[in-house]
């Protein structure tokens, strides 16, 4: 450790300073209230209150200099410890002439973060445009969400009836997830003066549509009936008191909106940053190996190391040529033999010898083919799967 840091920054005694002279000013100001001459007292205040101020001012320049010094030990100490020319980590040439392009992905960012006042300066300043359809779409969003932080889910179930389709081609839960808050939000209220139960005729009315994929959690919403009386010490208690259910619902009913609109759940710029930041230290890494070895690396897709980022950043199937042994790209993709194998395509010409009629052996079988009878594939995203993985509000 840097000798110069072992010696803390204390800021105690600017705090000291400033206390004490607040108590002075409190107290000049009470002799002048309860002072019979109040002209007087005010002049003798001030006279004491310039005296004062020139004292205090002097002690926190003294404080001050104390803590001002330590800080640019502790600049100076980090900046001889972690030698990190961040230029090296990136290229500014692929941003010339994009700044439109910046600019609408920054008012994009904005509209789905639902500073809309902001997004709206932004795009007249920087004569952007961002389509109105989206930004209506996205304040709709933000009243549906702002509904659900309160507890009120009647918007949310109104949308997700309205695209009740989309939802199930996404093997959505969010409608049963809505309708299940709604019950507990009912089964919360006393009976009517009828006798009747609104959540018992509400749990009727909508869940045996959903009573062949979400019985299990049916089962434990019906049987909270059996506690009515003392719903917040019986076995459900999460389901009426923890608010984990409802930020879940509304990080569920945000990714399923986005996905109706084809977008992600996360916004572009923040994922682009998130991820450059984790893998910021890998770049500098490989810049200051690479030009330690004055070696440099030329492809535009691709980067000589993996990076190891969370499966959330991860939006696509990843192919790996079991030839070449390097991952497929746009400009050399996955191809299927007719075997059912499948390879890239710079390996594919390689076998054939760039030749589409010559005719060669399937690497991994003893089947052969040529060149002109392989296809490209396409791999589709693991939607399912993410579905899957995204915590059910009623889960607990």
């Amino acid at each position: 450790m840097d000798e110069s840091l072992k010696d803390p920054i204390n800021i105690d005694p600017c705090i000291e300073v400033v206390d004490d002279l607040l108590g002075k000013l409190k107290t000049i100001r009470q002799n002048i209230y309860s002072a019979q001459n109040a002209a007087q007292a005010k002049t003798e205040g001030i006279a004491q209150l310039q005296t004062a101020i020139d004292d205090y001012t002097r002690s926190v320049a003294s404080a001050q200099k104390a803590v001002y010094t330590g800080l640019s030990k502790a600049a100076k100490s980090v900046e001889r410890t972690f030698k990190v020319d961040l230029s090296k980590a990136y290229d500014p040439s692929v941003f010339e002439g994009k700044l439109p392009d910046i600019d609408k992905a920054v008012a994009l960012h904005l509209i789905r973060q639902g500073d809309f006042d902001t997004a709206k300066i932004l795009c007249k300043e920087a004569h952007i445009s961002i389509p109105k359809s989206t930004v209506d779409s996205f304040k709709r969003m933000y009243l549906i969400v702002n509904d659900i932080r309160q507890h009120k889910v009647d918007s949310a179930v109104e949308w997700a009836t309205a695209n009740r389709e989309k939802l199930q081609q996404l093997y959505s839960r969010l409608e049963f997830e809505l309708h299940a808050m709604q019950f507990v939000n009912l089964l919360s209220q006393p009976s009517r003066p009828d006798g009747s139960e609104p959540a018992l005729d509400y749990a009727r009315k909508n869940f045996p549509r959903f009573a062949a994929d979400c019985m299990p959690e049916i089962s434990k919403l019906t049987g909270a009936f059996m506690y009515r009386s003392r719903l917040n010490s019986s076995p459900y208690h999460d389901l009426f008191t923890s608010e984990k259910t409802w930020d879940n619902l509304e990080q569920l009913f945000i990714k399923d909106f986005c996905s109706i609109m084809s977008l992600t759940p996360l916004s572009p710029l923040y994922v682009a940053a998130s991820a450059g930041s984790l893998a910021l230290p890998d770049f500098v890494k490989m810049s200051t190996i690479s030009s330690q070895k004055h070696a440099e690396w030329t492809s535009l897709n691709e980067i000589p190391v993996e990076i190891d980022l969370p499966k959330d950043y991860v939006f696509h199937n990843i192919f790996v040529c079991p030839v070449s042994k390097e991952q497929t790209t746009a400009r050399n993709p996955p191809m299927l033999l007719p075997c059912g194998h499948v390879v890239a395509k710079e390996s594919l010409a390689s076998l054939s010898h760039n030749n589409s009629r010559h005719r060669f052996k399937c690497p991994y079988c003893p089947n052969e083919c040529m060149s002109v009878q392989c296809v490209r594939i396409y791999f589709e995203p693991e939607d399912n799967e993410n579905t899957e993985e995204m915590d059910s509000p009623m889960e607990d």
